[in-house]
């Protein structure tokens, strides 16, 4: 599919080369075309994209950040919730891969999009996109293989959900060893952060991620959040920060109360289900 009033990447290519002939063509005598587009990218495209973090290789996060023996055990670990997770945001889309309306809906679902409520500890939506492109694997033909280019494999979801927990503003195991907090919730709680039964739990992530939604606690935003920032915690550490309030806010969207197992079992169900209407 070719929108007419949308350009596709190599008609992106074409239009950056014709502005370049038209602005040095005539400067760049010798071989115009290469020596015009290489002069245009080098004067205002680079340096646009540097100044605003864009001009940043994938990769690079792979090699220095994803890469590493502890995010491999603690990815393993939580393997069933993660592919659990991904079948039931594709089944809910119907599609044989994740599309970005799916993950968008995850992180709006789970409140971790900045929208003034969540005291800061939130991402933008440009930040969401960010995380969702730069983990899809490179696609050629963006017309003949569209449905790659908008979707993304479990293994990109994986890492797009590695991208989104660094970039979040996650209480650190100080701050919350300092608040006489667990690493671990069961069951869900009410706006105010409090058991959904009335009993005490000890402020999770989860549950502090409550009380910053509901304002009772301040949730600053760490110098370390962003996409582009440098990163001072372990990524397991976020990693599990993450998980748990995704474990917890599902849990309340779905209405489901009690250990994970129950929540695995519910997004099970509402997969086959899902399967089995595109059938």
């Amino acid at each position: 599919m070719n929108p007419d009033r949308s350009l596709t990447l190599s008609e992106f290519m074409e239009l950056l080369l014709r502005i370049a002939m038209a602005k040095f063509s005539k400067t760049e005598p010798h071989d115009p075309a290469p020596a015009a587009f290489n002069r245009f990218m080098d004067e205002y495209v680079t340096p646009m994209l540097t100044a605003r973090k864009l001009a940043v290789d994938p990769d690079n996060y792979r090699r220095e950040r994803l890469y590493k023996e502890a995010n491999d055990i603690f990815l393993t670990t939580h393997l069933t919730l993660l592919k659990t997770l991904y079948n039931w945001l594709k089944g809910l889309s119907r599609s044989r891969r994740l599309p970005y309306s799916a993950f968008a809906k995850l992180m709006d679902v789970c409140r971790l999009v900045s929208d003034g409520g969540n005291g800061g500890a939130g991402m933008s939506a440009r930040e969401v996109t960010l995380a969702f492109i730069k983990s899809r694997m490179v696609v050629v033909d963006v017309v003949e293989s569209k449905d790659r280019f908008e979707s993304i494999t479990f293994i990109d979801f994986v890492e797009a959900l590695c991208r989104v927990a660094d970039a979040l503003s996650f209480p650190s195991t100080e701050d919350l060893a300092a608040a006489g907090a667990s690493t671990a919730r069961s069951g869900v709680v009410d706006a105010e952060g409090e058991a959904a039964d009335g009993d005490a739990e000890p402020p999770s992530p989860y549950l502090l991620f409550k009380k910053g939604l509901a304002g009772l606690v301040a949730l600053p935003r760490r110098d370390s959040a962003g996409m582009s920032k440098n990163n001072t915690r372990d990524l397991p550490e976020k990693l599990a920060s993450l998980l748990d309030i995704v474990e917890g806010m599902l849990m309340e969207h779905l209405q489901v109360a009690g250990p994970t197992d129950r929540l695995l079992k519910q997004m099970r169900a509402e997969t086959k289900f899902e399967e089995g209407n595109v059938k």
